[in-house]
């Protein structure tokens, strides 16, 4: 229906409220998205909720730089990783010296058996 919009305004503009269609036409637009897209409200609020009671957490905490907390949280699992990947390079060139990829390794076990 293409003659609804201009059908609407000329309505609401002949209404004689006080109120200019043009002033509606944000509130009136919000109000047809939250009935078109309840789930998008629901999300809207959710995430209200949820940024307020983190806001509310970090608001007590000392203030300090960002890497100190960085480097504090990672740095355990990066010793961890290297270590790890250390040993298992070492433990494929003792299994297969001379290979020069997994790929390598994993063929010298298969000429092994």
């Amino acid at each position: 229906m293409p003659g609804t919009g201009e059908a609407a305004g000329e309505a609401l503009g002949s209404l004689d409220i006080g109120v200019d269609a043009d002033e509606l036409a944000i509130p009136l637009a919000s109000l047809y998205v939250v009935y078109v897209a309840p789930v998008l409200l629901a999300e809207v609020v959710v995430d209200g909720a949820i940024s307020y009671a983190l806001y509310r957490r970090v608001k007590h905490q000392e203030r300090r730089h960002w890497l100190r907390g960085v480097f504090r949280h990672t740095v355990r699992p990066f010793v961890a990783t290297a270590v790890f990947l250390t040993g298992l390079g070492w433990g494929m060139v003792t299994y297969a010296r001379g290979a020069q990829s997994i790929g390598k390794v994993m063929a010298n076990g298969r000429v092994a058996r």
